[in-house]
């Protein structure tokens, strides 16, 4: 394993369980009205780390994100 690729992998951890503090927040307060700053700050990083992945292995999208992918 390359050492770009200990990126990906942790980019992977962070995106796949950047739900879990919003969970945590959402089941002890009983409510879902705010947004837990620990899943921004995960979810952030494991995006940022995607990019940089993407960037160092030369991999970009083949075509610009639209709307209708994030809907």
């Amino acid at each position: 394993m390359e050492f770009i690729d200990g990126f990906g992998l942790v980019a992977v951890i962070c995106t796949s369980s950047a739900v879990i503090p919003q969970l945590v927040t959402t089941i002890k307060k009983k409510k879902a009205s705010e947004v837990s700053m620990a899943m921004f700050i995960v979810l952030l990083t494991g995006k940022a780390l995607w990019v940089y992945y993407g960037f160092e292995k030369k991999t970009f999208p083949s075509s610009p994100p639209t709307f209708s992918q994030y809907v």
